[in-house]
């Protein structure tokens, strides 16, 4: 036969008979129980108290117990009296080892340090009838002859008080005192009780003899005094298991399970499952009283006691970090639900893990492994893996360009190459792009606003962003006039605009290479052609416009000769924007007329005739209202 787990298996057998039959076997393995083994102080020896408990209660024939005692100069275990060597993993006997009695008081063992307690017992292997042994440590503890305060617990009493329960080893009886409150003397002597009943908030102290004369004191604020608490233990189907509280001799105790209270179920500090199953789940109390006069513990706790389910470390997750990180809490990288309290370890060698905080800082680049591992009731347990792969950083795109710009103008976006980088633009008026440096050509007011660019390598990325501004441009036109016999250009808003023309700047260039940096621009009796100007407002925008001036001449011709000679052979009034153009004889007749007057007139009259030489008179009015009247001498030689 093999050796087998713990746990319930089906066997099958046929008999030569062909009968055949199958039966359920819960195959339980050996379980140390309880331990409420105590060590009495005597003064120079100790009184050891055993009391051991486990689930083989039907085979005790089988089991012997024996004390050790540790050598830290040789980093041995001897015998406790005879200081005989015990050699690692050989079996006790009388000579290397202290033979004690189970479930009885063994007295006056008259050495000091630390001890072991190891079981011995036979168990039949496999499939055979001879019998083999086992050996395992089943208990360490201390004793150094020393008078000791080990621990204090205190209970709140129902009149706002607490009882303290002072818990020490030394030679008995003890006798108990209080000598001073929060530094100021304060006497009570308690005899030999170690419980302190209706003691308001304060620091004491505490102070402790025993039978052999040696003395110790301890303060213990008791306001921060741990109160007792319900400890399970083994509770494992199929198992002898048990739920605890700290035991006071001079406390009383009583079990129920949910709201059940006429169903007391233990009055000792123990509530035995002899064996636990699924179905004693539930709610269990506890009541600790005292029957004590004048004592106030009366306090009921609480333990719940879920049916039996298997422990979870959640489901394995991964993360990528790009460059330089602060400590990483591994929990978060988890996935799905987990129950905390397990374990963390790294599977990988980079020696920054503390508990659950994993810290990249200074690492190579790489794969980083953790397993987090969660133990359950009964041997259980379940794991999960956290995979990190550190990789470098991408560099944060730097962005060139103008923040301000000028309504019109192409908006240049520059940014600096990152090596086998790929690139996302997101920006206002619903831009998008992947290009390195991307172009808006004529911006207007939309496209003002905030750009963001990622910059992307393998599963890293870098974001930067800019705030881009628009600024107006100069809204203008101009206006050619002429004004007592002086002929200029000015640039003036167009209809509607905020253009200031009186805080903008100008450069004109035209034909012979004139320059001017005015506005209005005198071009009188100057050279006909294109002047160009460049208007740049207070906002540092600027518009180029070129104007084709065709005449600079301002006074209204008086004389024309229509001979076809190339001079003055018609009256012109081209630049002066005239609506309506009227000729009179001298005797003052109309003899032409003509509305949008420009140069139409060479001395004809209203049928195309030529008029004689002479003089006439003429009306007109130009398109800004004014009106003028004149002469004119129609004179063609010969």
């Amino acid at each position: 036969m093999n050796s087998f787990l713990e746990g319930t298996y089906i066997f099958y057998t046929k008999d030569i008979c062909n009968v055949e039959r199958t039966f359920t076997y819960n195959l339980i393995g050996f379980h140390q129980g309880t331990d409420a083994t105590q060590v009495i102080a005597n003064c120079g020896s100790f009184d050891l108290q055993t009391n051991f408990t486990d689930n083989c209660n039907n085979a005790t024939q089988i089991r012997s117990y024996w004390l050790q005692k540790f050598n830290p100069l040789t980093n041995q275990w001897i015998h406790p009296i005879t200081g005989v060597v015990y050699a690692t993993n050989s079996i006790p006997n009388s000579l290397n080892s202290y033979s004690l009695l189970n479930l009885t008081t063994n007295y006056n063992i008259a050495a000091t340090g630390t001890f072991r307690i190891l079981i011995k017992f036979d168990y039949f292997s496999n499939g055979t009838t001879a019998n083999a042994i086992c050996v395992q440590p089943i208990k360490t503890f201390d004793y150094t002859g020393e008078l000791k305060i080990i621990s204090a617990y205190a209970i709140p009493c129902v009149n706002g008080g607490s009882q303290v329960f002072l818990i020490a080893t030394g030679t008995p009886p003890l006798n108990y005192k209080i000598t001073t409150k929060n530094g100021q003397p304060f006497l009570i002597d308690n005899g030999t009780s170690n419980s302190f009943s209706g003691l308001l908030p304060a620091v004491y102290n505490f102070k402790i003899q025993d039978v052999c004369g040696n003395i110790v004191n301890r303060l213990f604020d008791i306001s921060t005094l741990q109160e007792p608490a319900i400890t399970a233990n083994n509770l494992c189907n199929g198992l002898s298991g048990q739920l605890f509280v700290q035991p006071f001799s001079f406390l009383s105790y009583q079990w129920w399970k949910d709201n059940n209270t006429t169903n007391i179920l233990s009055t000792t500090n123990t509530l035995a499952f002899n064996p636990f199953t699924n179905a004693d789940a539930g709610i269990y109390h506890v009541r600790i009283y005292s029957t004590t006069l004048n004592s106030c513990v009366d306090r009921i706790l609480t333990y719940t006691i879920a049916p039996s389910s298997l422990p979870n470390a959640g489901l394995d997750g991964s993360k990528i970090i790009c460059g330089s990180a602060l400590n990483i809490d591994l929990f978060t990288i988890l996935n799905g639900t987990y129950n905390t309290g397990g374990i963390w370890q790294e599977i990988t060698s980079s020696g920054m893990l503390i508990n659950n905080n994993w810290s990249p800082a200074a690492l190579p680049l790489g794969i980083y492994i953790f397993k987090y591992t969660v133990s359950g009731l009964c041997a259980t347990a379940d794991d999960a893996t956290v995979t990190i792969t550190l990789n470098a950083a991408v560099d944060l795109p730097v962005i060139n360009i103008n923040p301000i710009y000028c309504l019109g103008e192409d908006l240049h976006f520059i940014v600096q190459s990152i090596p086998n980088a790929t690139y996302q633009w997101n920006g206002p008026n619903n831009f998008l792009s992947t290009l390195q440096n991307p172009i808006i050509t004529n911006a207007t007011a939309v496209n003002a606003g905030i750009y963001t660019i990622k910059a992307t390598v393998g599963q890293c990325e870098a974001v930067s962003a800019i705030l881009i501004s628009s600024k107006p441009i100069p809204d203008y036109t101009y206006e050619k006039s002429c004004i007592s016999g002086i002929f200029k250009v000015e640039i003036i808003p167009s209809q509607g605009s905020l253009f200031d023309p009186n805080t903008a700047t100008y450069a004109w260039i035209g034909p012979n290479n004139f320059t001017s940096i005015n506005n209005p621009l005198i071009l009188t009796n100057q050279a006909t052609g294109n002047y160009s100007v460049v208007v740049t407002n207070n906002a540092g925008c600027f518009i180029p416009q070129t104007i084709d001036v065709a005449s600079t001449f301002c006074d209204f011709p008086n004389v024309i000769t229509p001979n076809n000679d190339g001079n003055n052979d018609s009256f012109d009034l081209t630049n002066f924007d005239v609506l309506r153009f009227e000729v009179f004889s001298r005797w003052g007749r109309l003899v032409y007329e003509q509305n949008n007057y420009t140069n139409q007139w060479y001395g004809q009259n209203m049928c195309g005739g030529f008029l004689p030489d002479s003089t006439y008179y003429y009306f007109l009015q130009l398109r800004n209202g004014l009106e003028k009247r004149g002469w004119v001498f129609i004179g063609r030689g010969e």
